[in-house]
């Protein structure tokens, strides 16, 4: 008999002896460790395999909940002072605070998960361009490795000059936008402003504002018009003549139209393969 089946037993009774409970307790902060585990894991290349396990497990955690009168979803985000992983003190820099990661890894624990999640993430990205080869002609012919090549501890070094960086930049510039928005939308002159001044920096508003609206259009332009969307669009024009139908799909069937959409993609996977070789200029 499965556990499920047993809680659905004790369900069922709706009278539990002492030791019942006590068997379900210990059960309970057994799984809530493992849901919590998982629950890291879940969204960084998780399988379906290990999905569908994850969710079970909740609704396990639920159940038992109920006999017990505890909340799971309180309790998954608790904080404590020992790892859930080693169950040792922690000693977390407040830079790794945070309800994911800091409040329930200690230092090597929590620099344990970062790479394993790091390499399930490059996995991923390592997977959905075997499964495009056109990403992967694409990357080659600009020169740009690979993300899923890069060592964690470069990328980790990365991240953290970037977070110095950042810690360090003139907060007077990153207001910058938000104090000429704001100018302008102030329909009364400040006290401490004389009529001239307030003219002023009205009209260096403006012309900020000006600037900024010209160089978002000049992006919206060169994404709108070039030869990637104007294809795009044309392809999608064409979807609503597919004629397939999903007994024919099943058979490895499909339709005129779509017979035409592969021979296309075909050469456009032999396009981009003879240039990120070289056979083409």
């Amino acid at each position: 008999m499965t556990f499920s089946e047993q809680i659905g037993q004790l369900l069922r009774k709706r009278k539990f002896t002492q030791q019942e409970l006590d068997v379900l307790r210990v059960e309970f902060e057994s799984k809530l460790k493992e849901f919590r585990l998982g629950y890291l894991s879940i969204n960084h290349g998780a399988t379906e395999q290990e999905q569908d396990a994850h969710w079970t497990l909740l609704k396990e955690l639920e159940k038992i909940g109920f006999i017990l009168d505890i909340d799971p979803y309180d309790r998954t985000g608790e904080k404590s002072e020992i790892c859930i992983k080693c169950n040792k003190n922690k000693t977390i820099p407040s830079e790794y605070s945070s309800a994911e990661r800091g409040d329930l890894f200690c230092k090597q624990c929590l620099d344990e998960w970062d790479k394993e999640k790091y390499r399930r993430f490059c996995e991923t990205l390592r997977k959905k361009e075997e499964a495009n080869p056109l990403e992967k002609y694409a990357r080659e012919i600009v020169n740009i490795a690979a993300y899923y090549e890069i060592p964690y501890e470069m990328r980790k070094k990365d991240q953290e000059e970037l977070s110095e960086r950042r810690k360090n930049m003139d907060l007077n510039t990153i207001s910058e936008h938000s104090r000429m928005y704001n100018i302008l939308h102030i329909k009364k002159k400040p006290e401490d402003m004389t009529e001239e001044q307030w003219q002023k920096e009205r009209r260096k508003a403006r012309d900020y504002m000006r600037e900024c609206n010209d160089s978002m259009e000049e992006r919206r332009f060169a994404f709108n018009n070039t030869p990637i969307r104007a294809f795009e669009s044309k392809l999608w024009g064409v979807r609503s003549y597919c004629e397939c139908t999903a007994e024919g799909l099943r058979q490895g069937v499909c339709c005129d139209i779509c017979k035409l959409v592969q021979k296309t993609d075909e050469y456009m996977l032999r396009l981009f393969k003879d240039k990120a070789q070289g056979r083409i200029n």
